[in-house]
């Protein structure tokens, strides 16, 4: 058995054995890419999904808004607590996580709605049919995001 190309180092053919899986497997999924650090491309096609929180949670957040290729399977994955660190709160504080609302968009969208989200403190009350506080998006953003793909659903899903 030969030894790991750097005598000092006991991980370093781990190391590379990890290295050489992670190149192998080809994502197809947003959350699988950041999971190993292979973020989707800004342009990626895909869906921007809002999900509401049954109430708010000990940090008073009650949204979470996220993009994935697969909202659906990316919503499954939060309800099973392993999605976001903010849903991964919410669900085990035991809130209900509803998909308030998706739209076709982008991961650069994504990220522009977020940082509107932040200036200011607005949260995404204002873009949840599942809330009446009324926040409109700049004209910009509004039309960058277009309509939604998704009907209102009223319920909290368990």
């Amino acid at each position: 058995m030969r030894p790991p190309a750097n005598a000092n180092d006991p991980w370093a053919g781990r190391r590379a054995a990890y290295e050489l899986l992670r190149r192998s497997r080809p994502s197809t999924d947003g959350y699988e890419a950041m999971a190993t650090n292979r973020y989707p491309a800004d342009d990626a096609a895909g869906e921007i999904y809002l999900l509401h929180f049954s109430e708010r949670t000990t940090q008073g957040r009650q949204h979470y808004l996220g993009w994935s290729r697969n909202a659906e399977a990316r919503l499954a994955q939060h309800r099973s607590g392993r999605g976001a660190g903010e849903t991964k709160k919410a669900v085990a504080e035991g809130l209900r996580l509803t998909q308030a609302q998706t739209w076709k968009g982008t991961p650069l969208l994504e990220r522009r709605l977020k940082e509107w989200s932040r200036k200011g403190w607005k949260g995404f009350a204002g873009i949840c049919p599942l809330c009446s506080k009324e926040d409109a998006l700049p004209p910009d953003l509004a039309s960058a995001l277009g309509p939604p793909s998704l009907r209102v659903r009223h319920q909290h899903a368990a």
